[in-house]
């Protein structure tokens, strides 16, 4: 029976450590400098208080479906967290581990989450991208959450949004990167780089997820 109770001791530990892993972005990922804005909101003891955050970001894309912003955490602002990409909107799942933080009343665990307004069961964060203005905006709220998969905020924030900032001309670029390249004859079918003779069209998959789409003519 001790060995058995040892074994679920060590099982309960190595899951309890695999849930506070931080988010490690790849090491060969772009970046973009972006701003991360919204409205915080904090519970006093006259009532709600509102303040406006603008804080330092960069957001990467990863194979055009992979997505990864630092800055989110005002308290940890060199925490990652990571969704998914389809060249629409990106989807951040709640539960993602910033880091442990300390002050003066000790040591807290800070997670990100999210929750659709009214309710208080956690949620994903939906982002909303602007092809043209390269922002990224969503309508749930953000929390700074103490718990991985309840609801207890330190702070909550309404319309988030991240905004590209206008001199980052060099990281802007780099979204730009075809990651991949397919051509396509006029009947849809797919046909190999080398082509003699025909009108084929080019379909170039960029960093960002966004698709680029040229005629050629031999």
């Amino acid at each position: 029976m001790k060995k058995i109770t040892s074994l679920f001791v060590a099982f309960l530990f190595a899951v309890a450590c695999m849930a506070q892993q931080v988010v490690t972005p790849p090491t060969n990922l772009q970046t973009q400098d972006y701003t991360y804005t919204a409205t915080k909101v904090e519970y006093t003891e006259d009532g709600f208080k509102y303040s406006d955050i603008n804080l330092p970001a960069k957001v990467g894309i990863m194979n055009g479906s992979e997505i990864y912003i630092q800055g989110m955490c005002e308290f940890l602002p060199e925490a990652w967290v990571k969704g998914t990409f389809n060249g629409e909107e990106a989807v951040l799942e709640s539960g993602q581990y910033y880091g442990p933080y300390s002050d003066e009343d000790g040591e807290h665990k800070l997670y990100f989450a999210s929750l659709i307004a009214g309710t208080d069961a956690l949620a994903e964060l939906i982002l909303d991208y602007n092809r043209q203005t390269g922002e990224y905006q969503g309508t749930r709220y953000v929390l700074l959450n103490s718990e991985k998969d309840s609801y207890a905020p330190y702070f909550q924030y309404t319309q988030p949004r991240l905004v590209r900032n206008p001199n980052a001309v060099e990281s802007i670029s780099l979204a730009q990167e075809v990651i991949n390249t397919e051509y396509v004859d006029i009947a849809g079918r797919r046909v190999e780089p080398s082509f003699t003779d025909g009108i084929v069209i080019k379909k170039e998959t960029l960093a960002d997820g966004q698709i680029r789409i040229s005629k050629q003519i031999k």
